[in-house]
């Protein structure tokens, strides 16, 4: 059957409706109860019984022949087995919560390290930095959120005092202080490298504030990095010799000024040195080597040096003569010509005593100081001339006679002409030839007295070079 109030099947031979608790048997809803007939008498009280105050005709007042009484479903005997699993149930709940409550009372907040770490990255490919951020601010604020302190460590942090209470509380010290982070790697990175920060932590010294900390290893990748500009240092480098070869000395001097603003920065931090600066020579190979701190030249200009050697050959220099050949041949007749003039003067002063023929260039004495930094003459040239001398008054008999005309420090420009100061002579040795009372003829009658006084007694500071004839 189906149950009146709430439509649901139920069996036919139910009193209470098992779903709503509805009695059966009641009318069904919408159904109309019988009426009596029309015209019919109501029923009557007994003979002689006087009615009570409603009228005799007015049907007594009638509960609502649509309206359902309310039941009371019948209560059904408890099952004990269900009652001790409700209870049991129950029991769990109670167990549950209190755990809850013992957890939410005891837990620690997990502080992770990693949320405050950041790595940025800086400077040129292959020569990059690495700068661990670690917010120290904020890390902090969360250890005085969620940390256990007392009620004046407290009243500290409301004041903005934090250094008060690391001061004052041990293990709030502790659980600061045992922190550490550092990155394995932080220079000469490049792009696609990675590098990695670890931290360290103490959570027994934590959790004695109410906190925990955790942190893996955590990676980061290398980015951004700019590209290393290579520049050649020597490209602005300019090298000039001075001074006289073999005592000559370099000059360098720098200029970028029409290079762009990074070279010009990049050669702002690089320094110019030579193997050596002075005492040198035409010929000579002086090596120049260019110094710059490499990382901080990258970090301020981007610029790499890609040579720092480089070899110069002292050529365009002036030069004091180191060998006889040097002097060039119009040069050597120039100097020839003076020599002669010199001694031709040389006769005509002394005319009236003494008488020269047969003057005849007959060779050379050449010798270069061996000491390159001297103050003294760099090389001296002796041009020997011989001449039949004879007395007018008879004093001597008529002897040949060597005359060298000294000349010093004859050089070699650097466009190859030659120059000495061709003032500055000096006729060589004295005879035994005597004239006028009290003069000598100058000169020398012997060849081999010519040669140790001109170049065997000079042999210690210099090397000689001569005719052979004239030893």
């Amino acid at each position: 059957m189906i149950c009146p109030n709430c439509k649901k099947e139920i069996a036919d031979a139910s009193k209470f409706c098992e779903f709503c608790g509805t009695k059966l048997g009641v009318p069904n809803a919408g159904q109309v109860p019988p009426q009596p007939n029309a015209g019919q008498i109501p029923p009557q009280p007994n003979a002689g019984q006087i009615p009570s105050q409603q009228n005799a005709w007015q049907v007594p007042p009638q509960q609502n022949a649509w309206q359902v009484p309310p039941q009371q479903a019948p209560k059904k005997p408890i099952d004990k087995k269900k009652l001790g699993m409700i209870i049991g149930i129950a029991g769990a709940a109670l167990v549950l919560l209190i755990i809850v409550i013992v957890l939410i009372a005891t837990h620690k907040k997990t502080i992770d390290l990693e949320d405050y770490t950041k790595v940025t990255f800086s400077g040129y490919n292959g020569y990059g930095k690495a700068t661990l951020n670690f917010d120290n601010e904020q890390f902090i604020k969360d250890i005085q959120e969620y940390g256990k302190f007392d009620r004046a460590d407290k009243k500290s942090i409301e004041n903005g005092d934090w250094s008060s209470v690391l001061s004052s509380s041990l293990d709030t010290y502790n659980a600061v202080n045992e922190v550490s982070y550092e990155l394995n790697k932080d220079r000469k990175l490049s792009n696609g490298d990675t590098v990695k920060v670890s931290f360290k932590f103490d959570n027994d010294a934590a959790s004695k504030i109410g906190i925990k900390f955790s942190g893996d290893a955590k990676k980061f990748k290398v980015k951004g990095l700019k590209k290393v500009k290579k520049i050649n240092p020597f490209d602005y480098l300019t090298v000039s010799f001075t001074g006289t070869s073999p005592n000559a000395s370099i000059e360098t001097t720098v200029d970028v000024s029409s290079k762009d603003s990074s070279v010009q920065d990049a050669m702002d931090y690089v320094d110019f040195s030579a193997d050596h600066s002075s005492g040198i020579a035409k010929g000579d190979k002086i090596v120049i080597t260019a110094y710059a701190d490499e990382e901080y030249l990258l970090e301020e200009s981007g610029c790499k040096l890609e040579e720092t050697t480089k070899e110069y050959t002292c050529d365009k220099v002036d030069e004091y003569v180191m060998k006889y050949a040097d002097i060039t041949e119009d040069y050597l007749g120039t100097i020839k010509k003076q020599a002669e003039d010199v001694i031709d003067a040389y006769f005509a002063e002394e005319s009236e005593f003494i008488k020269a023929d047969k003057i005849t260039f007959e060779g050379y004495y050449f010798l270069t100081n061996k000491d390159v930094d001297t103050w003294s003459s760099h090389n001296i040239l002796d041009l020997v001339y011989s001449a039949t001398v004879k007395s007018k008054d008879k004093s001597f008999e008529k002897t040949k006679v060597y005359i060298p005309i000294e000349f010093t420090d004859v050089q070699k420009y650097a466009d190859g002409q030659c120059f000495v100061n061709l003032d500055s002579w000096e006729r060589k040795g004295s005879t035994s030839l005597q004239y006028d009372w009290w003069k000598q003829v100058t000169g020398y009658t012997k060849t081999d007295t010519m040669y140790n006084e001109l170049v065997a007694a000079r042999k210690a500071e210099y090397t000689e070079e001569c005719t052979e004839k004239l030893k």
